[in-house]
């Protein structure tokens, strides 16, 4: 155990681990200041993904909200009383368990961007989605491949998926289109896989390599065992993979084989606790 002082905060007890793309990971009692640190919050919101991105500069990011009104409640505790407001939203594919919070959201906090894949489904829940995103005003960016985010001097957002335009066509497999990217802040990086399956990893590989090599990974499709395939992850080598499953689903998530291929990554679940909270200051990355 070690004594780590933080700016801003008082004592900690750490432990320290070494991971094979993280050289040091903390473990802490005590919550960093938001002003100083990148704060994600990968939120349990039962079998769903929602992700809040918070920067040091202030800019927010809610990575889907998953299902029904859970999503608000959380949301509202990370946010200040004086600004109720999410810079961009990324609803990354149709799917209700990923894109159904927004609808209520929208009623309730002020969204000012939302990064859209294309996608184009004839699911009640999107089509109710992006009617409200124009009745909302919400500026549309159209999420493809290279597109590049810069927030701040040390941060920014890459998308890898979906690599091409799909709008107006309905695909039959719309998780491997889900939008995926990369987050460099520093000089560590994270990667966010929505619902991608194996399809899409094998091709991720091709096109990009070992820019997929990264320090912390959000486990494609709630720990599935048609995703997560053990090529990709030799390649992407997380010191961190966060799965967003709910307690006792009927899917059987996270599969024995996926977790099984994730080792020696420390996994962090949210059926077993909870919100899953991550601090970066660019080169250490600390979980509450």
């Amino acid at each position: 155990m070690l004594l780590f002082k933080v700016k801003g905060v008082k004592k900690i007890i750490i432990t320290a681990i070494f991971l094979t793309n993280i050289s040091l990971v903390f473990f802490i009692k005590n919550e960093l200041s938001d002003i100083n640190f990148l704060k994600l919050i990968f939120f349990d919101v039962g079998q769903g993904d929602a992700i809040l991105i918070k920067m040091p500069n202030g800019y927010k990011i809610l990575v889907d909200a998953g299902a029904g009104e859970k999503i608000i409640e959380k949301i509202k505790k990370e946010l200040p009383f004086y600004n109720k407001s999410i810079d961009l939203i990324i609803p990354t594919h149709p799917d209700r368990d990923h894109i159904s919070g927004f609808i209520d959201l929208l009623d309730q906090l002020t969204v000012k961007s939302a990064l859209i894949g294309g996608n184009f489904s004839f699911s009640k829940t999107y089509q109710s989605l992006i009617k409200k995103l124009h009745e909302k005003n919400v500026f549309l960016i159209k999420a493809i491949s290279g597109l590049k985010i810069f927030i701040g001097r040390n941060a920014e957002i890459e998308i890898i998926n979906p690599d091409q335009d799909i709008s107006l066509k309905e695909m039959r497999n719309e998780n491997n289109y889900a939008t995926s990217f990369i987050l460099t802040y520093g000089k560590r990086k994270f990667l966010f896989t929505a619902d991608i399956e194996q399809l899409t990893e094998k091709m991720l590989l091709k096109k990009f390599g070992d820019k997929l090599n990264i320090d912390v990974l959000k486990v494609a499709h709630h720990g599935s065992k048609t995703s997560s395939s053990l090529e990709f992850l030799t390649t992407t080598s997380p010191g961190i993979s966060i799965i967003q499953v709910g307690k006792n689903n009927p899917y059987g998530h996270p599969h024995n084989e996926t977790l099984k291929n994730l080792s020696p990554s420390v996994i962090l679940r949210n059926d077993e606790r909870g919100d899953v909270v991550l601090f970066s200051d660019g080169q250490k990355i600390w979980v509450k």
